[in-house]
């Protein structure tokens, strides 16, 4: 993270911090909702599981 040096304004310094960055989201319903990907896919649907996928070794 950059800092900025604090000349005379401390408050201007103050609302240059990523707390007040503006932020993009995404709606739920209506126009620009669509996801590709599926709400629960990574939930468990599959029997073989993540880290048998990856090589790891399942405790028995």
């Amino acid at each position: 993270m950059k800092q900025h040096k604090v000349r005379n304004n401390a408050l201007k310094a103050q609302l240059r911090t990523p707390m007040f960055k503006m932020q993009q989201q995404t709606p739920k319903k209506g126009k620009g909702s669509y996801s590709r990907k599926g709400r629960h896919a990574q939930k468990g649907s599959s029997s073989i599981g993540v880290s048998a996928l990856r090589g790891h070794r399942q405790a028995a």
